[in-house]
């Protein structure tokens, strides 16, 4: 059985013009440990289909499966804790408190996770061990997106979720940060989930989903997926 499964998932919205459908009859496995790109142009479904799976909202019809825990039978009560302890999520702004260190804002985020990793060891293992009394504001973009891995990674979630993760930083800076991602999804072994709408990307992915329109136009196993470093764009 798959690490996590979407069968025939749609997603409607009501609005004042009349219904929409965001998405439609989507379907697709994973395994954990892969790093998996989902690809697709603005307005595609991408948010939506993100917003599914880290359960912060509902779908219309079909079924989400995570490491055998359905997801779209969890009532609001027990998405919040799903949300809270099942799911990392890395963004494409840092969303760190300014107020509290590097070590605080990753602690803060272990406080509510019964299997948390230790905050100090995890930002050491993203290279921030010399920076952990720092606040955002001492700290570059590339710093503060470890750090918001970091958080991530410190709730020991099932599933790692990635929102356009690079798309605040340089060049540089944003290869650096995928090649942590991928390295998390290897060593760490968990899936990791990249939502971008950059086509490079594609290259260094174990798997990568095509979206349009709100639905599936591809799935795409990458037998020999490229190392960052060797990928342009």
């Amino acid at each position: 059985m798959a690490y996590l499964e979407l069968e025939n998932v749609c997603k409607e919205y009501n609005t004042a013009a009349g219904s929409f459908l965001a998405l439609s009859d989507v379907s697709f496995e994973l395994n954990n440990g892969e790093f998996v790109v989902i690809l697709g142009p603005s307005g595609a479904g991408k948010t939506t289909l993100l917003n599914l799976l880290g359960g912060m909202d509902t779908l219309t019809s079909g079924v989400i499966t995570l490491n055998g825990q359905v997801v779209s039978n969890l009532n609001k009560k027990q998405l919040t804790k799903y949300r809270r302890t099942e799911i990392g999520f890395v963004f494409q702004f840092y969303n760190l408190m300014p107020n509290l260190t590097a070590l605080e804002n990753v602690e803060l985020a272990t406080e509510i996770c019964p299997k948390a990793l230790k905050p100090k060891k995890v930002l050491e293992d993203v290279e921030l061990g010399g920076r952990l009394s720092h606040f955002p504001a001492q700290l570059s973009g590339g710093e503060q997106q470890r750090v918001s891995i970091a958080r991530a990674i410190a709730k020991n979630p099932k599933l790692l979720l990635c929102d356009e993760p690079t798309g605040a930083l340089d060049y540089v800076t944003g290869k650096n940060i995928l090649a942590l991602l991928y390295s998390i999804s290897k060593k760490n072994k968990k899936l990791v989930v990249v939502v971008t709408h950059n086509q490079a990307l594609k290259e260094m992915a174990d798997k990568v989903i095509s979206i349009k329109n709100g639905k599936i136009e591809s799935v795409e196993i990458n037998e020999n997926p490229k190392p960052i470093s060797e990928i342009e764009w």
